[in-house]
This record gives C-alpha cells, structure tokens and sequence, in this order.
C-alpha cells in the first residue's frame, strides 16, 4: 500500500535530522510512535536489520534513490 510506504519514508527523513548513533535514532523514533522506548532486544534486532540494509543500498545507491533517496533512508525506510 503506497500509504505505508510513504509513511514509513516521512518518518526516515525525520529519522535523519536526529543526532547521534543508528541506535539513538532508531530508539527515537520507537518513542515518537508508540510512546514507549523499546526493549533492548528488539532495538538490538532493528539496529541490525538497519545495517544490513545500509550495506544493500550502499551497494545498490540506484535501488536506494527508487526506495527512498539515500542509501541511510532508504535502511530507514525499511524498519519504519
């Protein structure tokens, strides 16, 4: 659903103005979405699915601009 999609890029973008490590912000926006800050194994789980992401879209930067800009939006896109 397109709708999906372009939430989940809107809250990347807004995931890439927020300082600090891949974790800081991954926490960041657990927080602004459920209100609650996340257990520790599941930040664990989504700061390792973002890097491996990253290093997908770091490979394909074609494939990253389709999903969503950068190859770091586009990792973000993926656990928004």
């Amino acid at each position: 659903d397109p709708v999906y999609v372009e939430a989940a890029q809107a809250l990347a973008h807004r995931m890439s103005s927020v300082h600090g490590a891949v974790s800081d912000r991954i926490a960041w926006a657990w927080r602004e979405i459920l209100g609650t800050p996340p257990e520790p194994a599941i930040l664990t789980r989504l700061t390792r699915l973002h890097t491996e992401a990253l290093a997908r879209y770091s490979e394909q930067p074609d494939l990253a601009r389709k999903a969503a800009g950068t190859p770091e939006e586009a990792a973000a896109t993926g656990i928004g």
